[in-house]
């Protein structure tokens, strides 16, 4: 019996556009995975626990269509260091938003010491539909050996920036890396580890009223579809 233990890790997200993403979103995770980093390839997987889905049995079709028949998010388990992922599919419900989170956990040690880690959360970046893709730290997390829980909060964690499927906005610190979306490019500082973005960009995520969230459009974002942030009134 695996042993538990606290793990700190870097989680990988992709917040994407549903209405832009490509119509293989599975085969190509599977593909950038195989290409990029092995330990990402989802060897169980389900939409809940526990995962009963098997690659190595199932095979690529059945991971397929487990994807497109699972309500919000399809769970993943892959090898050490990457100890779980979860990719959105576009069964959400109708008071969902187009945005979708992708994400992967990978153990903290390893992904800073892995060029793999970095050259999968490029590479997936750009094959979606991505607004905005962030690898920040989570730190005292509980591994049972099967399953990543949650159990304590980190006051130092990256908010979550698409609830609801609505986009929010920029985090309000810069994370370890962060990639950009055509829309951002030309507003964000190339230095923007040292100068984060203006704070405009950034989510108002303790406006209690979201009344007074003002929304600007950012034109040319993502093709003739505008996205929309929200600003300080």
């Amino acid at each position: 019996m695996a042993r538990e233990e606290r793990v700190d890790v870097l989680r990988l997200q992709w917040y994407v556009d549903s209405r832009r993403e490509p119509a293989d979103v599975p085969e190509r995770w599977l593909a950038l995975c195989r290409r990029h980093l092995p330990q990402a390839v989802p060897r169980r997987f389900g939409a809940t626990e526990p995962l009963r889905g098997r690659l190595d049995r199932d095979g690529d079709t059945a991971f397929v269509r487990a994807y497109a028949d699972a309500d919000t998010l399809l769970f993943m388990a892959g090898e050490p260091p990457c100890l779980h992922a979860s990719l959105g599919t576009p069964r959400r419900p109708v008071r969902i938003g187009p945005m979708a989170t992708h994400q992967l956990d990978v153990r903290l040690d390893a992904a800073t010491a892995d060029p793999a880690v970095r050259a999968l959360f490029e590479a997936a970046a750009e094959a979606f539909g991505t607004v905005f893709a962030s690898a920040s730290v989570r730190r005292d997390l509980l591994w049972t050996g099967r399953t990543l829980v949650v159990d304590r909060p980190d006051p130092d964690e990256q908010p979550f920036l698409a609830p609801l499927g609505e986009w929010l906005g920029l985090p309000p610190r810069p994370p370890r890396w962060a990639w950009f979306g055509p829309g951002y490019r030309r507003l964000v500082p190339r230095s923007w580890e040292r100068e984060w973005v203006p704070p405009d960009l950034i989510a108002r995520l303790a406006e209690p009223d979201p009344a007074r969230r003002r929304a600007r459009r950012l034109p040319g974002v993502l093709g003739r579809s505008p996205w929309w942030v929200f600003r300080r009134p």
